[in-house]
């Protein structure tokens, strides 16, 4: 398949996507309003681009970025933006408009067609400590027992401003977050405090979010974008609509251990019925990252749960929904993100239970697992992705129960309804009530399960399951390569998972879908998937796939051994799989399941984000970086010169 092509379309972020018979060919030509001020008529396209951070000057930090093909894997632009990126975006194949990218606590939009980051004030730097308030900080992400420490040595003119979480232009002007900068985004404890230090007297504007901003997705039309905030408890939804009065500025934040939306402004939009009492519930996460001074929460300057990775899709009713894990905590939250900017914006939580045995080995889950510290058994979501599938016209909710070792699917389709379809595990034996031993598991016989919600508050039940033998299946609970057999709920009203099945071969990481089906066009394009593949980079290598055609429970139908890694994307075709590995990114031919190139940038890769930009029509493809063993790369270029310093 050849180059995705996208109608050229005013005003930004509302593209149309051209029928499905045009992916089959070349991209034509743009549009009448396809023009550059003050310059003649530019026939673009928008096309589908990979987008590639890396560390041009090896410091260890991105700080430039590269525009690569994704029909032939070369490297069509390079520039220095000086912004440092762990990641990007996720599916924004689909729409024009700004690439969104974190790193440290900042965050970034980037122009896909010139690669230069986006002037404040209308995209401005996002930077603050876990708690989203006004002030420098310094959070070493490395550590899990890393702190906040609010810098006290310019004295009472910056002091007076870390406690606030109202933030004003006046305000905001005084502690300009790119001071922060030159010590790779404030993650260095070495500090140097005269860089962060530096009196501003004219300083722009900016909207202090929280340390750490991840799990960036954009709605499917790019008008409002999701970011996580990992190390803060809390959510934000930010306005990327460049049409808007308050392009760049966060619109609502979404605390889903204290069951509030806020607007910018601190106040209180809404209340959703969170799991968590406001002393943090039974377990409000492992409250492993401490702050500053006493109390709960925003309060006692604790985490106890971090919004994660999380995909945001249109579903087969039309509405656009954002689910995400609550990291430490056992709870997964979701947004309607069609309501989430007006007064009434539909949030659900919903608890996901522990069942690996109490006295499992600690590698399974079990209370002496290092993955849970000194908090108890936990079932520890993280990682997630969200898919549609359309032969019922589910949405599933894919989700790394690191806590014990497994992968959740939920379905998600009625909000009101979510019901835990399935959990894969790595040994069938690890969740029985009791310890059966060497002895072999039996098809057809009965065995319990403790399903339990303590964690979350609730209670815990012995759940009948069917234990159910597949081909190859020999009785020990175990198949570390595909799905050899499966336990199935006897009482569809009893909680817990509806199945749990073997395969899992390592500890469960993150699971991507493969988007090559599109229904519709546009922003209401929905992308289907019929398979997800499961990176397990910890433990047993390699990836695995998991087959969505056909009845539940969905089976690991196959496992190839290429090493995986903790991100990737599939193309815009879905027949490529890009995954970062090694300082360099990987092109798997998803049919063959194949290593089919690397490419490799002039530094090591730091980050990859899907985009789509204006290419200029029957432009060559020029530009930089190296690619092997498959060929396709760009040749000759480079790095260009360093544009203005986006902080001024």
């Amino acid at each position: 398949m050849n180059t995705l092509c996208f109608k050229r379309f005013i005003p930004a972020f509302a593209p149309t996507l051209i029928a499905l018979s045009v992916m089959l060919s070349g991209c034509g030509g743009g549009s009448e309003d396809d023009t550059v001020t003050g310059a003649a008529t530019v026939d673009t396209t928008t096309t589908p681009a990979l987008f590639a951070f890396f560390d041009s000057d090896a410091d260890g930090t991105g700080d430039s970025i590269a525009r690569i093909d994704t029909n032939t894997d070369a490297v069509l632009e390079t520039a220095v933006t000086g912004v440092s990126s762990g990641g990007g975006t996720h599916k924004q194949f689909f729409y024009e408009g700004p690439i969104w990218v974190g790193g440290g606590g900042l965050v970034w939009g980037v122009d896909p067609d010139t690669l230069e980051v986006i002037p404040r004030v209308a995209a401005p730097s996002i930077q603050g400590n876990r708690e989203g308030t006004i002030g420098p900080a310094i959070v070493d992400t490395r550590s899990t027992a890393g702190s906040f420490s609010p810098v006290t040595t310019k004295g009472a003119d910056l002091r007076q401003y870390f406690d606030l979480t109202t933030v004003s232009v006046e305000l905001a002007a005084i502690a300009d977050a790119c001071l922060v900068r030159e010590s790779k985004s404030g993650i260095d404890r070495d500090l140097a405090s005269a860089s962060m230090l530096r009196a501003i007297d004219e300083a722009e504007p900016f909207h202090n979010m929280g340390y750490s901003p991840v799990g960036i997705e954009p709605a499917p039309d790019g008008k409002i974008t999701m970011f996580a905030v990992r190390q803060g408890d809390h959510s934000f939804f930010l306005d990327t609509d460049p049409d808007s009065a308050t392009f760049g500025q966060p619109l609502r934040f979404v605390y889903p251990r204290l069951g509030q939306v806020k607007d910018s402004s601190n106040a209180v939009v809404s209340l959703f019925n969170a799991l968590y009492d406001v002393a943090g519930g039974t377990a409000p996460g492992n409250a492993q990252r401490d702050r500053t001074a006493a109390g709960t929460s925003e309060v006692d300057k604790e985490t106890y749960t971090e919004p994660c990775d999380s995909v945001s899709l249109r579903n087969a009713q039309g509405e656009v929904w954002s689910f995400w894990p609550d990291v430490e905590g056992d709870t997964l939250t979701g947004v309607n993100m069609d309501t989430i900017a007006g007064g009434a914006p539909q949030v659900v939580q919903v608890a996901v239970p522990i069942i690996t045995r109490p006295d499992a080995p600690a590698s399974a889950g079990g209370v002496g697992s290092s993955a849970l510290l000194a908090n108890g058994q936990r079932v520890g979501p993280w990682m997630a992705s969200l898919s549609n599938r359309n032969v019922g016209n589910e949405l599933l909710f894919h989700v790394e129960t690191e806590g014990d070792n497994s992968e959740l699917i939920m379905d998600v389709t009625d909000p009101d309804n979510i019901v835990e379809i399935q959990r894969l595990v790595t040994d069938l034996k690890h969740v029985l009530a009791v310890d059966v031993g060497a002895a072999s598991l039996v098809d057809g016989n009965i065995y319990q399960v403790r399903v339990s919600f303590e964690s979350t508050g609730g209670g815990v039940t012995l759940v009948d399951y069917e234990y159910v033998s597949l081909p190859g299946d020999d009785g020990s609970g175990v198949s570390p390569d595909v799905t050899r057999a499966y336990l199935s709920k006897v009482n569809d009203t009893d909680p817990g998972p509806g199945f749990i099945v073997n395969g899992l071969n390592g500890r469960a990481g993150t699971s991507e879908g493969n988007i090559a089906r599109i229904q519709g066009s546009g922003t209401d394009a929905i992308l289907y998937s019929d398979e997800i593949w499961l990176l397990t980079n910890v433990g047993a290598d390699g990836f695995q796939i998991l087959d969505l055609i056909g009845d539940t429970p969905y089976r690991i139908k196959e496992t190839f051994n290429h090493p995986s890694s903790f991100a990737g994307f599939f193309g815009p075709d879905g027949e490529k799989f890009y995954q970062l590995r090694a300082g360099s990114i990987d092109v798997i031919n998803t049919a063959t399941r194949k290593l089919t190139n690397v490419i490799s940038l002039d530094g090591a890769v730091t980050g990859i984000a899907p985009g789509a930009y204006q290419a200029i029509a029957s432009a060559p493809a020029t530009g930089g970086g190296t690619t092997a063993p498959g060929g396709g790369g760009g040749g000759g270029g480079g790095v260009s010169a360093l544009p203005p310093n986006p902080c001024g």
